[in-house]
């Protein structure tokens, strides 16, 4: 599997450009500075690490699963943190992390059987 890849478009010397319809979104660097988070391992089985970057204060940490419903809630802080999964069952999650000015970054990670 790959781990933080991105994909630009246009930034080559020889690359073409590319005719977009309005409203297509384009991925690019946009708040790549503002807030980062890493969680790893993904699968996870009992604990899985968060590690936060750029931030100054800690943050609001949640994990929901796929339909919405929030399964943890706890605080987040810059540098290296685990959260206990031995609690939730196998499956497909999002974690999110949401600074105290609202901005918010969701990552999707899988739980596996211990």
């Amino acid at each position: 599997y790959f781990r933080n890849v991105r994909i630009y478009e246009g930034t080559c010397g020889n690359s073409r450009t590319v005719a977009q319809r309005p409203g297509t979104i384009v991925i690019g660097n946009e708040g790549e500075g503002d807030l980062g988070f890493n969680l790893f391992p993904n699968p996870a089985t009992e604990i899985l690490n968060i590690e936060l970057q750029h931030v100054d204060a800690d943050c609001l940490g949640r994990i929901m699963d796929a339909t919405g419903k929030q399964l943890w809630q706890g605080t987040v802080q810059a540098g290296f943190n685990q959260i206990n999964l031995i609690d939730i069952p196998s499956g497909l999650y999002y974690f999110n992390v949401v600074k105290a000015d609202g901005t918010t970054v969701t990552k999707k990670f899988v739980k596996s059987r211990n």
